[in-house]
């Protein structure tokens, strides 16, 4: 099984991704946790102070993706084990579509390019207002600094987009307790573990 986490900044996506690492050791299921964007280098670029034309951005993304697929996600799952990600293809589809202006189209099919039929069995859309969820974070890299309107589109993205995929995206309320939304999770994943 692959799974994504998904959702703005500070949605408590990493949270729920260790609980549910720790409910998968304690049932003997076996797993990897991975995050995106995973490439080091790749990464520091990313998330530094410079400005990145968007266009860049999108590639950079693209290109971090295709390297994820093929060295972490495809091996883990051909040796039987579930994938659980944090961030996966729609993080792009919501930053830099809906966020910069960037045609959905072309990410779409960069991101196809990248993922190579290798997609989340389900995605876990954690959704909570913009600015509760800016409040939780130290807004320390560039994505987290920019204005509110940008964090505004995102969400508006996601939620979009799980309206048109309701079969592969599940939207969650992330505004509760942890505990309330890792019992909700394991409920959506109960159709992938029995």
């Amino acid at each position: 099984m692959f799974i994504a986490f998904e959702g703005g900044e500070g949605t408590g996506k990493s949270s729920q991704v260790t609980l549910l690492a720790k409910e998968f050791k304690k049932r003997g299921i076996s797993y990897i946790t991975t995050k995106e964007p995973k490439t080091p280098g790749i990464r520091k670029l990313l998330f530094g102070k410079s400005h990145i034309p968007s266009l860049t951005e999108l590639l950079l993304f693209i290109a971090d993706r295709k390297i994820h697929v093929e060295d972490v996600i495809k091996p883990a799952l051909t040796e039987g084990k579930n994938v659980i990600t944090d961030r996966f293809f729609l993080s792009t589809i919501a930053y830099q579509g809906y966020g910069r202006g960037i045609n959905i189209d072309l990410i779409e099919r960069l991101n196809c390019e990248a993922c190579t039929g290798t997609f989340p069995d389900v995605n876990i859309l954690l959704d909570i207002d913009e600015e509760e969820g800016l409040k939780r974070k130290a807004r320390s890299d560039r994505l987290e600094r920019e204005d509110i309107s940008f964090h505004k589109k995102i969400r508006e993205g996601y939620l979009e987009l799980a309206k048109k995929m309701p079969d592969k995206i599940r939207v969650v309320d992330g505004r509760r307790k942890k505990k309330e939304i890792h019992n909700e999770i394991m409920s959506i994943l109960k159709q992938w573990l029995h």
